[in-house]
């Protein structure tokens, strides 16, 4: 004798996942950038340097002096010269004045008058005399005075551009999940 059986045919259910991968991608703009300047003025004074040298005392122990310095040289040389002359005539004449003394007065005056040229002492020197020329230096004076040069510098920040994907994951039903039941081994009568 045939027992009647259920057959059961299930399929399992199946999940697919599709996934992505994040992506993140920046971009940094260059900043915008602007100097605006005004003109600098500069101004600049210079006092010229001084170079003096006085040589007038060189020319001078050399003889070499302008004409009426030596007008007054002359001058000056002939007095003092004519003093010396008159004071020494004025002693010969007193001498000469008291010769009835018995001094021998005049073979001494004739002495001493007779010698036509008077030794000289010779020194040595040097022409000019050192440190003779005189030198005096001023420096030259610089003064810088400067207006303006103010800048004005702006900067426009530019923020960066970011695009991003994030991850995804898409979960979808693949295959359904199926049962099925199945009477087998009698038959039934459907009609009634």
């Amino acid at each position: 004798m045939q027992l009647p059986s259920i057959k059961i045919t299930s399929t399992h259910g199946q999940i697919g996942m599709k996934s992505q991968r994040p992506h993140i991608e920046i971009k940094q703009h260059e900043p915008g950038f602007s100097i605006r300047q005004e003109h600098v003025a500069i101004e600049i004074n210079k006092q010229s340097d001084q170079l003096t040298i006085n040589q007038r005392e060189a020319f001078a122990s050399a003889n070499l002096k302008h004409i009426y310095q030596l007008n007054k040289d002359f001058a000056a040389k002939g007095l003092s010269h004519a003093s010396e002359m008159i004071a020494k005539y004025a002693r010969e004449g007193d001498q000469l004045m008291r010769i009835e003394n018995g001094f021998n007065v005049i073979p001494q005056l004739a002495k001493v008058n007779s010698i036509l040229f008077p030794e000289k002492e010779i020194a040595l020197a040097q022409m000019p005399k050192p440190f003779s020329v005189k030198t005096d230096y001023q420096p030259s004076k610089l003064s810088f005075h400067t207006k303006g040069g103010t800048a004005e510098i702006n900067i426009e920040q530019r923020k960066p551009t970011i695009q991003h994907r994030p991850w995804q994951t898409d979960v979808y039903v693949r295959q359904k999940q199926n049962i099925q039941f199945q009477a087998v081994g009698f038959q039934v009568n459907t009609q009634l």
